[in-house]
């Protein structure tokens, strides 16, 4: 039954009382000696009394009743003293520091955190759920991600120090090795379709910059084109090519230019007119190259392969001819110089079945979230250490943030206006409230009912004589 049912209920209590009451005083005016009915009477008329005092007190805590103005609109009159009670109470006495740190140590965090992931379909669910959302922003993630990277790699290249990175590579690479494997790893890239179309671009952009020169510039270009006489994806086949083959003529032991990265990486690392060139190329070439379009391109292309499905092997593509004045055949690739017998490079599918229909981000993910989680399961330890460190945290987050929710409190109910401060209180307390009202009634029938068999029979037949002999006694 809710607050306005109470209500109702005690006004209907109080109205029956005074019903009943007018209709036993007309019967007593009727029949003055009947006992029965100056019984009731009386027994009416203290119930009526008693609801009638406990409405007029239980109203005078939100309203002035029948417009009285003395000690009645208690609430709103002490509508200040009343919000800074309310919000200490729960700011000291609810929700005290102390019991908030109780109710933490009660808290088992990586129980929760085991029930939440086992209720929404455990790791691999919620690895598909995390892999599709990568999926649905792949689009967004390189336009997003590349000019955070951009600059942040910008800006660790003007904070490097080209010259003793150039004396590091001295260090690491004391031989010709170390430029082989590099050569190989170059040439690989160089024969890539990335490269391929990035040289298209180039060539395309150039002959655009040429139309523009001149009208004569814009027709004879446009005469080649419709000869075949100018085929720019051929172009950027054969400049491949011919990067591929500059590559390889690197390896060739007698070549000039091989001989010179050789003795600049000889080059001891305080030479001072190679430390001015270094950083004048730093700042020409390096700091000025398009990183945010190379890295948005590069993870655009990254993206699409760890996230689709894998493909099948095919094989490899044909190595391109060179002439026999520079390298026979091409050579066997070297061995990465940094991996050794005890150092292996890996693969991360290396000994693993791919799925047919994930990608290799999603097997990824999904292998190293299940290995982490059951290590974690098993790890009890490493369960307590979380648990306490998730309790120490929030009860570090409790004490410094406690009083904000006395302020919290104080805020709402300050918000509030006057008649919505009283329908709070009262929806809080209504209840009990409205039962005082009856209980008024109740009591007062039962106050009512002893009074009368007391005055009607001892009072008025023993104690009122014997009470009248002794003041005459006294008057004598």
């Amino acid at each position: 039954m809710n607050k306005m049912n109470y209500r109702h209920k005690a006004n209907v209590t109080l109205a029956v009382v005074f019903s009943l009451f007018v209709l036993s005083t007309v019967f007593k005016l009727n029949e003055p000696g009947l006992f029965s009915l100056r019984l009731l009477n009386f027994v009416l008329e203290a119930a009526l009394v008693g609801g009638i005092a406990d409405w007029f007190a239980v109203t005078a805590l939100f309203q002035r009743p029948l417009g009285w103005p003395f000690h009645t609109a208690l609430i709103p009159r002490n509508r200040d003293k009343v919000i800074l009670s309310v919000s200490q109470m729960v700011e000291n006495d609810l929700l005290s520091l102390e019991l908030i740190q109780e109710k933490l140590a009660q808290v088992s965090f990586t129980d929760g955190l085991r029930a939440w992931v086992e209720q929404n379909g455990g790791v691999a669910a919620l690895t598909r759920l995390f892999f599709n959302y990568l999926d649905e922003r792949k689009d967004k993630i390189p336009a997003q991600s590349a000019p955070f990277i951009a600059a942040k790699i910008k800006q660790e290249i003007g904070s490097a120090s080209l010259d003793q990175g150039l004396h590091r590579l001295r260090r690491i690479f004391p031989t010709g090795a170390g430029l082989d494997y590099a050569l190989d790893q170059l040439h690989g890239i160089v024969n890539g379709p990335p490269v391929r179309e990035s040289l298209y671009r180039l060539l395309l952009a150039q002959k655009e910059a040429r139309e523009t020169d001149s009208p004569f510039n814009r027709y004879l270009l446009g005469f080649i084109q419709k000869i075949d006489g100018l085929n720019l994806r051929e172009a950027a086949t054969v400049l491949q090519k011919q990067l591929g083959l500059a590559l390889r003529e690197l390896q060739n032991p007698s070549h000039p230019l091989r001989q010179r990265i050789l003795e600049l990486l000889a080059t001891e690392a305080d030479d001072q007119p190679l430390d001015q060139t270094l950083e004048q190329w730093k700042t020409e070439v390096l700091l000025q190259l398009p990183w945010e379009d190379t890295l948005c391109r590069f993870l655009t292309t990254v993206l699409s392969q760890v996230m689709g499905p894998p493909k099948a092997p095919t094989a490899p593509p044909a190595a391109p001819e060179t002439s026999a004045s520079t390298v026979a055949e091409d050579p066997a690739p070297r061995p990465n110089p940094i991996h050794t017998a005890e150092n292996p490079a890996r693969s991360i599918t290396e000994g693993k079945v791919m799925p047919e229909n994930d990608s290799l981000l999603f097997t990824w993910l999904s292998e190293g979230a299940n290995r982490l989680w059951q290590d974690f399961l098993k790890d009890q330890s490493l369960q307590n250490r979380l648990n306490a460190y998730i309790r120490s945290a929030l009860g570090r987050l409790a004490a410094a943030e406690h009083r904000l929710i006395g302020s919290i409190a104080r805020n709402t109910l300050e918000s509030l206006s006057e008649t919505d401060l009283n329908s709070f209180i009262e929806g809080k307390a209504g209840d009990d409230l409205q039962w005082i009202r009856i209980n008024g009634s109740l009591v007062g029938g039962f106050a009512g009912l002893f009074l009368f068999f007391f005055l009607d029979l001892i009072y008025q037949p023993w104690l009122l004589p014997l009470f009248h002999r002794l003041f005459l006694l006294l008057n004598h």
